[in-house]
């Protein structure tokens, strides 16, 4: 098995990691009185946080530029659990009951799109040709995958047994993380599986053009021409409880469920920091060092990595 990429940037990881300060600042906005769910960045200074109560309401802020003010832009009929950029200022968000929204001109103007499906959306992968959102029930159960044209005057939905968490593309396959097993296609519509360990592949991050699958017990996973190659072996002693992951100046970023923002070292995953709040789902980090945590009663912390 060909594990000598991956081994050179674990590598990096480890140098960059072991002359990392002590302490970090963060700052804390306290944007609505719902739960965030989901946050993006883009363009560097621009970000977008989406949330909401489930099956009741959903709730979309943009920041837009370094000294912009967070801003309600849009409102929904169920939360939004995922937001992503296309191109230019064109973006999308889902989340409960299958809803999709369509924005434009940093989400001044959007639209909710006549998605078919009533499942739960959990990621977002943005291609040319064509847009996928993956998700399924709201336990391990029932997984799809809609792909929907960029137009959105076409849809499919596809099935699968366990729930979908994740997705990424290398630039060659389609990538799924799911319970024990990540789903791998060429086209978007026939998917096989591999079986890696007993990990829920709830995230995943794309670095220097391979897709790094990290599981909720820590287990990170690439796919090496359709073979598993296991970085890191998770420990049934190490509840590590991760909801989301992401990845800056090559470093690997995980956020547990209790707000820890951990840092994988090239052998295990170590403590940044610890954030004054009880429960957070997810975290996007920046180019330049800064990550940005989704947190619960409206709470999201912005992160200095330098």
């Amino acid at each position: 098995m060909n594990v000598t990429y991956s081994l050179t940037v674990l590598l990096i990881l480890s140098i960059v990691l072991s002359c990392r300060k002590d302490s970090y600042s963060y700052e804390v906005y306290e944007i609505s009185q719902y739960d965030l769910y989901g946050v993006a960045v883009y363009s560097g200074d621009t970000v977008v946080a989406v949330g909401g109560r489930k099956y009741e309401q959903g709730v979309l802020f943009v920041k837009a530029g370094s000294n912009g003010q967070w801003q309600l832009k849009q409102r929904t009929d169920a939360a939004l659990n995922t937001v992503a950029f296309r191109y230019g200022w064109r973006g999308f968000a889902a989340g409960y009951r299958g809803i999709i929204l369509s924005g434009y001109d940093i989400w001044d103007t959007a639209e909710v799109l006549n998605s078919p499906s009533f499942s739960v959306f959990y990621d977002i992968q943005d291609l040319d040709t064509m847009v996928y959102f993956v998700g399924g029930g709201e336990g391990f159960l029932k997984g799809t995958i809609l792909r929907a044209k960029p137009g959105f005057d076409w849809f499919e939905e596809l099935y699968l047994p366990y729930v979908l968490r994740s997705i990424c593309f290398d630039g060659k396959y389609l990538y799924a993380g799911s319970v024990g097993r990540i789903y791998i296609s060429t086209n978007g519509r026939v998917w096989d599986s591999i079986f890696v360990g007993n990990d829920f592949y709830i995230g995943a991050v794309k670095i220097l053009n391979e897709c790094y699958f990290i599981g909720a017990r820590g287990t990170i996973v690439t796919i090496i021409d359709r073979k598993e190659n296991l970085l890191h072996e998770r420990s049934f002693l190490a509840m590590l409880n991760i909801v989301s992951v992401s990845a800056t100046k090559g470093n690997l970023v995980a956020l547990t469920g209790s707000g820890k923002v951990m840092l994988y070292n090239g052998k295990t995953w170590k403590t940044w920091i610890s954030l004054p709040t009880t429960q957070c789902f997810d975290i996007h980090c920046d180019e330049q060092g800064t990550c940005y945590t989704a947190c619960e009663k409206g709470k999201l912390f912005m992160l200095d990595l330098n």
